[in-house]
């Protein structure tokens, strides 16, 4: 669906989603971190479509540290005209010929997923004129970044 853009606090939203998930992380140990920059100015977006990619990433970090990991960092910035989010685990990481993969239809690492989830979360962040960005190393964590303008 189109996005129905309007002023949105990102960190609201995150507050959100951390409602959502913050006792899945504590029942599996993991901690859930903020560093938020609190002077980020509102984005203009579609909060219940960035609700569903800030649960996908989350969701992700929490699947991936199942096997390796302590916690998920989520870091906000300021980027010249863009909100920057980023999303950085400590798990397992990420093999390098899986990266430019990663936003493609039906593509998963995962012993069950369709592979759809980042590949909507892709398409949700073009829509906003946004970019995502995957980063990492395998063993030592992931990074998904995220530029909305502002």
């Amino acid at each position: 669906a189109r996005p129905q853009l309007q002023k949105t606090d990102v960190h609201e939203i995150l507050g959100q989603v951390k409602a959502l998930l913050i006792q899945k992380f504590h029942a599996k140990n993991l901690q859930w971190k903020e560093q938020f920059d609190p002077s980020l100015p509102p984005v203009k977006a579609d909060k219940f479509q960035l609700q569903q990619v800030f649960i996908n990433l989350a969701l992700n970090a929490l699947s991936a540290m199942e096997e390796k990991g302590t916690g998920l960092t989520i870091h906000t910035s300021r980027d010249g005209g863009f909100a920057l989010l980023e999303f950085t685990d400590d798990g397992p990481g990420i093999q390098k010929e899986d990266l430019r993969k990663l936003f493609v239809p039906f593509f998963t690492t995962k012993a069950k997923g369709l592979g759809l989830g980042l590949s909507i979360c892709h398409r949700i962040i073009a829509s906003h004129d946004g970019t995502i960005h995957a980063s990492g190393k395998l063993g030592q964590g992931a990074c998904f970044s995220i530029r909305l303008p502002l």
